[in-house]
Parts: structure tokens; C-alpha cells; sequence
């Protein structure tokens, strides 16, 4: 009889990790200085809002990229989280006038 012949009938098996629990100790945090460099930000883009249409404009708004920023550099001071804001939106302008 062979060393391995009770591998033949048994089922491979693999172990998942528990992610939640992994994740848990971790909180979500916001740059409080969202609600000023936002605004701040979508009006020097708004100069430019010229050159798109209805449809981009709603997509421009809907896309929300003052948030991630805020997710994204939660302990910035305002002029740093202002620059990223409008370094990004700027990104959206950008791929949007290129994609015409």
C-alpha cells in the first residue's frame, strides 16, 4: 500500500482568513478642511466649466474628488489639502478636454 493513497480521497482544503477582524482596529477619517478647500476648488474650476457640456459638468460634480482627497490626506494642512483638491480636479479637467 502506498504512502499516498489516502490523499486520492480526501478534498483539498484551503484556509480563509477572517478580513473583518483584520480591518476593524481601522477608522476612516476626513480632513477638516473639507468643507472650506472644496468649495474653494470647485469654484477656480468652475472658470473653466465653459468648455463642457451638461453632461460632463454632472459628472464632474458627481465624481466627488475633494472627498477622496479628504479620505485620502486626512491630517494636511489647508494649503497642502487645497493644492491636492485642485491638482486632482485639475486632473479631471485634463482628461476630459483630451478625451474630445
Amino acid at each position: 500500500m502506498s504512502l499516498y493513497s489516502d490523499n486520492l480521497t480526501t478534498q483539498p482544503s484551503f484556509y480563509l482568513p477572517d478580513l473583518f477582524a483584520l480591518s476593524a482596529p481601522f477608522k476612516g477619517s476626513t480632513n477638516p478642511h473639507y468643507a472650506r478647500a472644496a468649495a474653494e476648488s470647485r469654484a477656480w474650476v468652475a472658470k473653466y466649466a465653459h468648455i463642457f457640456d451638461d453632461q460632463e459638468r454632472a459628472a464632474f460634480a458627481m465624481g466627488c474628488n475633494e472627498l477622496l482627497v479628504a479620505h485620502t490626506y486626512p491630517r494636511a494642512p489647508f494649503e497642502e489639502f487645497r493644492t491636492v483638491c485642485d491638482f486632482v480636479n485639475l486632473l479631471f479637467v485634463v482628461s476630459l478636454y483630451r478625451l474630445r
